[in-house]
């Protein structure tokens, strides 16, 4: 099944003959994938607490990643007590403000009656009572307007107060049912299920080049799992920064896979990255991304992950 690809290997290895040839380590890699990362928490490193094994068949809406939530959890019991205490809160404040506005209510009927009544004295006829007497109803009267234009004021300053206090402790409730809802919602995205389907692959830890495993704590936005579609595939390799001159778009590769010793594939180099990344775990020096493309490696084994060295053609030093 690899006859043509050793006979297009060879006929592609006598031309490297004439030129240099710049190696280059690499992997296969997905052109379209799926990319778990450790989703927002409460705190900037999250353990998980199980992932699907490396390797294993994928279908659509199965979880892959589930991170601890025991921090999460303890946080949602407390943000649950405060929701239940603010509405708490809310209800008894309602009451009394109620019954505050009932009573400024009362007030001002009471003081509508006595104007009504001092109105009625008031208006007898002067030639009917004596002097003082007649005076004394006007007073009156005169009062019982001034007082309920008191008890008018303090009625439209209590339903003020009421509607200002009763959106104020509804504030209170939404907010904190609104941080009971970001937690709950952290909660949830601690479970991570494939979109589609395909195979599970772990990732390199960027500090260690360790692959990330159940058990270790990450950093929030860290990638911990890929679910590569393994119909588009491509050579993902690292080219040291003081090479880079050597490299352009368009240079043949030949490329071996340590999977397929027997195997070499053709590829052409179709883009460089545009800045270089150190890699810790290599030391100090900076590399920049080639992104491969395979010929004719349909027929392949090959799978994301896989190890590669690619042998770049690159002109002579004259």
């Amino acid at each position: 099944m690899y006859k043509r690809f050793i006979v297009l290997a060879l006929a592609s290895f006598s031309t490297l003959c004439n030129a240099q040839a710049l190696l280059v380590s690499g992997e296969i890699a997905a052109k379209n994938k799926q990319v778990f990362s450790v989703p927002k928490a409460n705190s900037w490193q999250v353990k998980i607490d199980w992932m699907i094994e490396e390797g294993s068949k994928v279908a659509a809406g199965d979880t892959v990643v589930i991170y601890d939530t025991s921090s999460l959890q303890s946080e949602v019991e407390q943000l649950e007590a405060e929701v239940r205490q603010s509405v708490a809160e809310r209800d008894k404040s309602d009451l009394s403000n109620q019954l505050g506005l009932r009573e400024a209510i009362f007030a001002y009927e009471k003081a509508q009656l006595e104007l009504s009544r001092a109105e009625l004295d008031a208006g007898l006829p002067e030639s009917n009572l004596s002097k003082l007497d007649f005076e004394k109803f006007q007073l009156t009267k005169n009062k019982a307007l001034q007082n309920l234009g008191e008890m008018q004021d303090k009625l439209s300053a209590k339903r003020l107060e009421v509607a200002n206090e009763s959106k104020r402790q509804q504030i209170n409730v939404l907010q904190a049912k609104a941080d009971l809802g970001r937690k709950q919602s952290m909660i949830d995205g601690m479970v991570q299920k494939a979109r589609e389907g395909g195979t599970a692959l772990y990732v390199a830890h960027p500090w260690n080049g360790n692959k990330i495993r159940a058990g270790d704590t990450v950093q929030r936005n860290f990638s911990v799992l890929e679910i590569p579609n393994t119909q588009n595939l491509q050579v993902v390799a690292w080219l040291n920064e003081v090479d880079i001159a050597k490299v352009s778009v368009d240079q043949q590769v030949m490329l071996s896979v340590d999977a397929l010793p027997n195997v070499e594939i053709n590829g052409v180099v179709v883009k460089i990255g545009k800045q270089a990344e150190v890699k810790q775990h290599w030391g100090k020096a900076a590399y920049f991304a080639l992104e491969i493309e395979l010929k004719m490696a349909e027929e392949l084994p090959i799978l994301p992950g896989m190890s590669v060295l690619a042998s770049i053609e690159v002109k002579e030093d004259k």
